[in-house]
């Protein structure tokens, strides 16, 4: 039944609602921090408001502070400065405020702890998805450019396509992002269980 919620609320977010969700989890739950980290790169995400945030955290941190303690008014006073234009929706519109209402509006999309995983695996497959599709037209332009007769050339454009590949799907490993969804739900039932 846990399994279920969990597919529910992943069916009801859109990849970008779903980075939202993700980069607010800190907010909402420091300890998230790590989680998000440990899956996810600021250049996994492809909304710019939340590589705004993601990037706010990392600043954070450089100047040895903890983003788990961040509160959503020094974050958004923050972001309106240095990224007053990734929200707004008019030239006129104040920044903090923007940046005010798009983080509290992100944060009711958080849910719960195991579902910072969940969420940060969603992302970082997204991530490798987008990169192999580029990877896949890179090396379509590839072929189209060569004469049809190379056959040498076809095979060395493949082989280095299929390294890149596999380094992609390497480092998407190491990070975790092939963890199943089906193992993530069983913690989360060990997690409420205790």
């Amino acid at each position: 039944a846990r399994r279920a919620v969990v597919s529910d609320q992943v069916s009801a977010l859109s990849v970008k609602g779903i980075e939202r969700a993700l980069v607010a989890s800190v907010l909402v739950q420091g300890t998230a921090w790590r989680t998000v980290t440990d899956l996810v790169r600021r250049e996994d995400l492809e909304d710019p408001a939340c590589c705004a945030v993601f990037e706010a955290y990392e600043t954070m941190i450089e100047f040895g502070d903890d983003p788990g303690q961040a509160d959503i008014v020094s974050l958004a006073q923050w972001l309106a400065v240095n990224k007053p234009g990734a929200v707004m929706q008019s030239a006129s519109e104040n920044p903090e405020r923007a940046w005010t209402d798009w983080l509290v509006a992100s944060m009711q999309l958080v849910t719960s702890g195991a579902f910072v995983m969940h969420q940060a695996l969603t992302v970082a497959k997204a991530s490798l998805g987008r990169q192999l599709m580029r990877e896949l037209s890179s090396l379509r332009a590839d072929l189209d450019a060569k004469s049809p007769v190379d056959h040498d050339g076809h095979e060395r454009l493949l082989d280095t396509a299929l390294a890149r590949v596999q380094q992609m799907v390497d480092q998407a490993r190491k990070r975790g992002a092939f963890v199943s969804l089906h193992e993530i739900a069983e913690e989360e039932v060990k997690a409420a269980q205790h």
